[in-house]
């Protein structure tokens, strides 16, 4: 992807450990992965030196995969500079989407396809992007008890103990990390250079709310509060419907993080969701 004239690197952390029954949704890494963590290393040394900065600091999400993805990458920078400053912040808000605890099948062995996270992963999408009046507040994998007893969505009874995040408590967090990037950007900016490791669905919707602060700042969207989640889905599904997702470093555009209109409309946002019933 071609680089904004200024950016904040977003990678998606590498491949890790599919164990629920260890490890829940929380694995280790895969080992051997360190020919990815040599590439990315590299590029960001560049782009520092580049800007003059003898800083890295690597903000990713507390899940031990996103953690061991930027220790690869900082065992690496220092091979290439040892006297690069080098940190590593866990933020919780980088999570992915939260996806409650799984009702394992007694005979699961590590790797095996857990069908409960497909059935709610569809359903999930169907509940909050469907409709132009999508309910934000579903919770991933719930069947949703219904008042005659019976369950809106009986296929999930069997796969889930407790249930994750709506799509709500996921958008809060992500728009309020923005907000609190956007309020320290300037002073992290001057030396540091800012790499975020996250999550698959956390490095689309990054990517997407970049394309719509540049449609707000080129004057080509007029964004309504509240439709702000809907017109993100809608930009992701055209962008694969005839591709696959790939995961490489996304640019970010610091001036769109800086830009004092988009960040208002994303504290619109934020108290639209908040405010949902």
């Amino acid at each position: 992807m071609e680089k904004p004239e200024t950016y904040i690197p977003v990678i998606r952390h590498f491949e890790d450990i599919d164990d629920l029954l260890n490890f829940g949704r929380d694995g280790n890494l895969v080992p051997g992965q360190e020919s990815k963590a040599v590439l990315i290393a590299q590029d960001i040394y560049t782009e520092a030196k580049k800007e003059g900065k003898g800083a890295v600091m690597f903000i990713c999400s507390n899940k031990k995969r996103a953690i061991q993805t930027a220790d690869l990458i900082v065992g690496e920078l220092r091979k290439v500079d040892d006297k690069l400053k080098l940190r590593i912040v866990a933020e919780k808000n980088l999570d992915a989407i939260q996806q409650g605890k799984p009702i394992l099948p007694p005979d699961y062995k590590p790797g095996d396809k857990f069908i409960g996270f497909d059935l709610a992963n569809k359903i999930f999408t169907k509940e909050v992007f469907a409709f132009d009046d999508g309910n934000h507040l579903y919770k991933f994998g719930d069947p949703v008890l219904q008042d005659d007893g019976s369950y809106k969505y009986p296929e999930l009874v069997p796969y889930f103990e407790s249930y994750g995040e709506s799509n709500r408590d996921l958008l809060l967090r992500i728009y309020d990390l923005i907000v609190r990037i956007y309020e320290k950007l300037d002073k992290l900016n001057s030396k540091t250079e800012v790499v975020v490791v996250t999550h698959a669905q956390l490095y689309q919707i990054f990517r997407d709310l970049n394309m719509v602060a540049n449609m707000v700042k080129n004057e080509e969207l007029e964004l309504v509060t509240g439709e702000l989640p809907k017109l993100c889905w809608n930009l992701y599904s055209e962008r694969f419907k005839n591709e696959k997702p790939t995961y490489g470093i996304n640019y970010i555009s610091i001036e769109n993080l800086r830009d004092p209109e988009m960040i208002g409309l994303l504290k619109k946002e934020i108290e639209h969701l908040k405010n949902l019933k």
